[in-house]
Order: structure tokens, then sequence, then C-alpha cells
């Protein structure tokens, strides 16, 4: 099985309701054809392609995620370190690099691979339908923080965390 490199970031701005303490950050449904998380809440992202570096992929993958709805800068994506997700085999099945982006222009359109794009208040996270890992560093990305070599372990149906590393400074 072959490990894919991939990418995620995390759009964050300060709630309108209360801007002096807190963040929102921006989210949408993964599409029901997606082989993992189905319908479940996410940033966005995915595959680097050949010859890309990990800056170029996300802002192909956001431009391509929100049919040209949000505008990003490579220079304006903030690396916060990366996360390999495993199989319940023990096999890696993604080598993620990790962004936060706070400047940014223009409103997500949903789009076939990511529905109903909504912003969450950071505090909501825990509650949220979403893939067991990112309830994990999710918070961690938004603190501030950066997992410099994180990894996550899933269940066989990739619907609980097993084993993790998520040390972060």
């Amino acid at each position: 099985m072959k490990t894919n490199e991939g990418v995620l970031v995390l759009f964050v701005r300060k709630s309108p309701d209360n801007p002096n303490t807190s963040s929102e950050v921006l989210l949408a449904k993964r599409s029901l054809t997606a082989k993992i998380g189905k319908g479940k809440l996410n940033g966005y992202g995915g595959k680097i392609k050949k010859n890309e570096t990990p800056k170029h992929a996300t802002v192909r993958e956001v431009d391509e995620e929100t049919k040209h709805g949000l505008i990003v800068r490579e220079q304006d994506l903030e690396p916060r370190g990366k996360i390999i997700f495993y199989n319940f085999k023990g096999l890696p099945i993604w080598d993620v690099h990790l962004f936060v982006c706070l400047e940014f222009s223009g409103e997500p359109n949903e789009s076939k691979e990511m529905l109903d794009p909504k912003w969450y208040a950071a505090s909501q996270i825990a509650s949220l339908d979403m893939m067991p890992g990112d309830r994990l560093f999710i918070p961690i990305l938004l603190e501030g923080r950066t997992i410099p070599d994180g990894w996550i372990t899933f269940s066989e149906d990739f619907s609980k965390v097993i084993s993790r590393s998520l040390e972060s400074y």
C-alpha cells in the first residue's frame, strides 16, 4: 500500500460574536463518495501532485474545493507540522502537512468534494461530527501550536483512534 502525501489547512478568523477572545474555524462535510470520512466535517486539502510543493498543493486544493470562492496565497499559509495517519495494521496511509491560514479573501462555495461549508467556534470541536483524530489535533493547531512529527493510528473502520502521538510546541 502506497502512502499518500497530502495537505490540510484550517482557515481561522475571529468570531463576529466575540472578536476579542474566540476564534472560528471553517469546516465542510466530506462528500458522501469519499473513501474515508464520508459526511464528516473536515478542513480543506488533499493529495499533493507530482512536482508540487505542499503550499502549492494547498492553494490548488482550496481553489478546487471552494469552487474559486476562497483566495489564499502561499505566503499566508502558516506551516504547523505533519501527521502520519496509519491504518489498523500499522501501515501509513497519509502523510499530511498541516497549515493554518489567517489571511484570505472570499467565502467558500460548496463543491462536489466539500459540502455545506460553515464557520464553527473553536470551543465546538469536541462535539462536532468529524473523524476522531481531527478532534485531537485541530484544537492544538487552533491554540497556535505546531505538531512537528505526529501520528495517529485508526481502528479498522476508522471510527476510533487506537494510538497516537501529538506532541506539540
